[in-house]
């Protein structure tokens, strides 16, 4: 809002028959005067009737919000304790089981791998020939060279 210019009165000069009709004063314009001109008082009332029109729908506006959210909030926790989101917990820690045993089986069957072809070389010399190397390596999608 802008600040008006404002004024005070300097002073009333009365003349001493006192005819009404003499009786002048004047304004002038000072920083903290008590007087504003009719048309900038005017133009307050209407920037004040806006901001109190702004107010209103802002406050609307936040009263729709605030709703949304609680009904967000209220979703969230529905998801958390509804049992689809439950099913959907365990099958994430069923998959992070599994990817666990695969990774352990992986493992296993390399271990294995090596114990093929140490054992079987030790008897030929054709280690990495054998079909059970090749079936793990193919599994594991390693190419043979």
């Amino acid at each position: 809002m802008s600040e008006p210019k404002r004024y005070a009165i300097l002073g009333v000069v009365v003349e001493p028959s006192y005819n009404a009709e003499e009786v002048t004063s004047e304004m002038i314009a000072v920083p903290n005067g008590a007087w504003v001109r009719h048309d900038d008082y005017a133009r307050l009332k209407a920037e004040v009737t806006d901001l109190k029109f702004k107010t209103v729908l802002f406050e609307v506006e936040n009263s729709i919000l605030m709703k949304e959210i609680e009904r967000l909030k209220a979703e969230v926790e529905s998801l958390m304790t509804n049992p689809t989101s439950r099913l959907l917990r365990v099958e994430r820690e069923e998959n992070a089981r599994l990817k666990a045993e695969v990774e352990r089986l992986t493992k296993a069957g390399d271990a294995m791998e090596v114990l093929i072809v140490e054992e079987l070389a030790f008897y030929e010399d054709v280690g990495s020939q054998y079909d059970e190397v090749k079936a793990w390596n193919a599994a594991k999608g390693v190419k043979q060279s």
